[in-house]
């Protein structure tokens, strides 16, 4: 096969002539390179007059590209989300995050975390039925819309986002089954306008978005805490109670420490005093455990505390006296 090959030193001579023709010759993407230039917004621990720089910064970088990508309305609106989060008297921040959701949605109609991402800052901002409408859009969707696992959702830092969104769960179905990362939005979109109706008193309806969401994503904790009690307000039987509430502490311990009296009262109706002992138990240990970051205790739930105290006898020994120091070190 030698004879196919020029011999050397003349075969290398060649390939590097080759080299530089194709690199002298083939045509230079600048100007994509330029329309791709994307300042990405992360949630940080600036001051907030820092932060308010930098996010503006951010923002106004994404807006003044010639070519904007979903990416760049993305980044824009969540860096004045954040800048707004930080303090009180940003509200024009707030209304140029939602303004810059618009034109992003605008542009790109169909793209889902854009569009979950706009609802989730109107409901953070209070404008609760301006942000059903899109969450409606999300879950009733008769048409895939469009998704990209690089797409970024807003914050897990933000309490009250990750309070309502499994973040783990997501990340890592976005990198292997983008179909499931698509549901668990959808069954978000779903669970938000179950959260509308339960604060509205539209208790069946809450339970029909409720029991939808965790059919589509059935790793939707918020779904399961909501939907313990919704059937609790309902008078549900206490095994359908029992059902939602063990998902929602199975798929997020922390659920709890506000779920505690659902599932004490529900156990006990169903004539299972050591089970309901067992939570009481679990519900004194977390406490004693977990610590905010200050290290100060978490906030105590007063339905909890009031189930915790009315069952008192059930709690053995050195829990019970834990517990009886911790009412005593709340009192103070």
């Amino acid at each position: 096969f030698t004879d196919l090959f020029w011999p050397r030193p003349a075969l290398d001579q060649r390939l590097i002539k080759f080299c530089l023709f194709q690199s002298i010759l083939a045509e230079q993407p600048k100007a994509s390179r330029v329309q791709t230039q994307v300042l990405p917004a992360e949630l940080r621990g600036y001051s907030p007059e820092d932060a308010i720089e930098v996010y503006t910064a951010i923002a106004k970088f994404n807006l003044a590209q010639e070519q904007k990508t979903v990416a760049h309305y993305n980044f824009a609106a969540g860096a004045a989300f954040y800048g707004a989060t930080m303090g009180a008297g940003n509200e024009k921040l707030g209304q140029f995050a939602i303004d810059t959701y618009g034109l992003g949605q605008a542009a790109f109609p169909e793209n889902m975390v854009l569009k979950f991402n706009a609802a989730r800052a109107l409901w953070t901002f209070g404008a609760k039925p301006e942000a059903s409408v899109l969450f409606g859009e999300l879950a009733r969707s008769s048409e895939p819309l469009q998704y990209d696992p690089k797409d970024a959702l807003l914050s897990h830092r933000l309490q009250p986002l990750s309070e309502m969104f499994p973040y783990g769960a997501y990340f890592r179905a976005a990198l292997k089954e983008p179909a499931a990362a698509q549901a668990m939005i959808q069954s978000a979109g779903l669970t938000y306008l179950g959260v509308l109706a339960f604060e509205t008193d539209q208790m069946q309806e809450g339970r029909a978005f409720f029991e939808k969401a965790v059919a589509l994503s059935s790793i939707n904790f918020p779904a399961f805490r909501y939907l313990t009690q919704v059937l609790a307000q309902l008078g549900a039987e206490p095994a359908e109670i029992l059902a939602a509430f063990y998902q929602a502490i199975n798929l997020y311990p922390p659920e709890l420490s506000q779920l505690l009296p659902f599932g004490v009262r529900a156990e006990l109706a169903e004539g299972r005093e050591e089970d309901a002992a067992t939570l009481l138990q679990q519900w004194v240990l977390f406490h004693l455990r977990v610590l905010q970051p200050t290290g100060e205790p978490l906030p105590l739930d007063p339905a909890a505390v009031a189930i915790v105290q009315e069952h008192r006898p059930l709690l053995d020994g050195w829990i019970g006296e834990a517990f009886d120091q911790m009412m005593q070190n709340a009192a103070h």
